[in-house]
């Protein structure tokens, strides 16, 4: 091995020195760390930040080049970020970076667990390692439906996360865990940073453990983040009751200009859906609101221009769907449902964005607001799940650049020549579809968290104690197999001392009582069986 290394080496003998950064820019992070030492030249080549630069740009989440230059200079922070540790003081922004750091401040916030705070579902997880390319969250139900419990009370989401998001070998002994740093992101429904300050100190601090570190971040600036946009933008949430608009300029929040669209969200479609389709289908009931809410994600999509029932069906084919030996044929209802996004009047979506900007724009002088005007609506982003239906961004873009068109509308926005070009930005492609882009965008802001230290990752550092809340302990896990095992003490490992509690912190991480059971079982380290069999 050694001669073959030797070898390998003496290939590199006759290359250009102006090339070996071209060459060794293609290598592992770790092998160009061990090049260093075999020669002078691969030394001096190793120490470039311009190798370091082609290794990022080639490898590193998100591989978007904007965003990782705009990172490495220092002009990517979490805009409005507040620490949990230092009285929700705002932080200052993040210095410049070197390419070869930027490598270590990613490994560090992969360790950061980023929560996305919903009102139905809370949405979770940590960043990518280097190449690797960002997992889906994880999700967390918060709302009871016919079919699905809550898996956690919103006043106790983030321990609900943190065991979630724990790995099976994380949890020493019941309920125990190192615990992350953690960035979470305040919901898009704050409208004031008096109510954001209140909502932060009464409804998260109480959650974390103690001792843990967290930084707070808005959503409508990591969902601008994750669409590219940098510091200007409208950020739109359509979310299970409501949406919400917020205007960003300068990487700052126009409070005063956030507009929410009550009764426009994604329960108002699942609505909308199942009445048509109890008028409709024979057998189709108000018992099948869930079922209806996945045929909406599965089967909705946003028509071009304006439809009714006559030519939505022109659209696209019917799709036959079943629910036990229900079975019918969907057709115009897949086009007809979205539509409730694009009424005519003033409660529609692409007014309540202009709205919206209207007001922003009207925070700045005269002379000023065309130019803000086309800077918003250069960058409108829209997040959440109902923004992955197939359509939505092209539409909401025809129809606010006709509206722009009408005069009245344009004055509005100080607009007296011609209109400003519209652009709804669908997310960066590291960056996964509007459901999952604040969670990934929360993702990003951690690595500039981590890089200017207001984020640590030192998790070893941290042992934090879960505690398992009094009804968890109470409550019972119904399994044919769990009295069985809960009798026979013998079988119990040493370093689970309350068996219940045990099961109930574990069951959160596991499909079965009985899988939970085999996981504490190979998550005990050191454990074994009190008299064996």
């Amino acid at each position: 091995a050694q001669v073959a290394n030797l070898g390998a080496m003496a290939c590199f003998c006759g290359v250009p020195e102006d090339l070996l950064p071209s060459l060794v820019s293609h290598l592992e992070p770790a092998t160009l760390g061990q090049l260093a030492g075999a020669s002078a030249a691969f030394a001096s080549c190793t120490r470039s930040d311009e190798v370091w630069k082609a290794l990022a740009l080639n490898s590193l989440w998100p591989r978007d080049e904007g965003l990782l230059k705009l990172l490495v200079a220092g002009e990517v922070s979490p805009w409005d970020a507040k620490h949990g540790s230092q009285g929700g003081r705002s932080l200052p922004r993040a210095k410049a970076l070197t390419w070869r750091s930027l490598f270590r401040a990613q490994r560090a916030a992969s360790a950061v667990l980023v929560v996305d705070v919903g009102f139905g579902y809370t949405k979770f997880g940590s960043g990518p390692r280097c190449a690797a390319p960002a997992e889906p969250p994880g999700a967390l139900q918060l709302c009871s439906s016919p079919t699905h419990c809550a898996d956690a009370q919103r006043g106790r989401q983030l321990a609900a996360v943190a065991l979630r998001a724990a790995p099976p070998a994380g949890l020493g002994r019941a309920g125990i865990l190192k615990c992350p740093p953690f960035l979470v992101c305040e919901p898009f429904n704050l409208h004031s940073e008096d109510e954001a300050r209140v909502w932060r100190d009464s409804f998260i601090k109480p959650q974390l453990p103690a001792g843990a570190q967290c930084l707070f971040c808005p959503q409508p600036m990591l969902a601008l983040l994750a669409h590219g946009g940098h510091a200007d933008g409208v950020a739109v949430n359509i979310g299970q009751r409501e949406t919400v608009v917020v205007p960003i300029l300068n990487g700052k929040i126009v409070w005063t200009a956030i507009l929410t669209g009550e009764g426009m969200g994604a329960s108002t479609l699942t609505q909308v859906m199942l009445e048509m389709l109890v008028t409709r289908n024979v057998g189709v009931n108000w018992d099948m609101m869930t079922w209806c809410r996945d045929l909406k994600e599965a089967h909705c999509a946003v028509a071009p221009e304006r439809v009714d029932a006559e030519v939505a069906s022109s659209f696209a084919p019917a799709v036959e769907v079943r629910n036990g030996r229900l079975s019918f044929q969907l057709g115009l209802e897949r086009f007809l449902v979205p539509e409730v996004f694009f009424r005519p009047g003033p409660a529609c979506l692409p007014r309540l964005v202009l709205q919206a900007v209207g007001k922003a724009v009207s925070t700045c002088p005269a002379e000023r607001r065309p130019e803000v005007a086309a800077r918003l609506l250069s960058a409108v982003a829209v997040v959440g799940g109902t923004g992955e239906m197939p359509g939505l961004r092209q539409r909401l873009q025809n129809e606010l650049q006709g509206l722009l068109g009408i005069e009245a509308q344009s004055r509005g926005l100080g607009v007296c020549k011609a209109a400003p070009e519209v652009k709804v930005l669908a997310p960066l492609s590291g960056m996964g579809g509007p459901r999952a882009a604040v969670c990934h965008g929360g993702q990003f802001a951690a690595i500039a968290a981590c890089s200017a230290g207001w984020l640590e990752n030192d998790v070893e550092a941290l042992d934090i104690q879960l505690k398992v809340q009094e009804e968890e302990e109470k409550t019972e896990v119904v399994t044919p197999d769990l009295t069985l095992c809960c009798s026979a003490s013998w079988r119990r490992p040493t370093r689970i001392r309350n068996i219940k509690s045990a099961i109930s912190a574990a069951h959160r991480c596991a499909a079965s009582s009985s899988a939970a059971l085999c996981q504490l079982w190979r998550s005990a380290v050191g454990s074994s069986p009190e008299g064996g069999a």
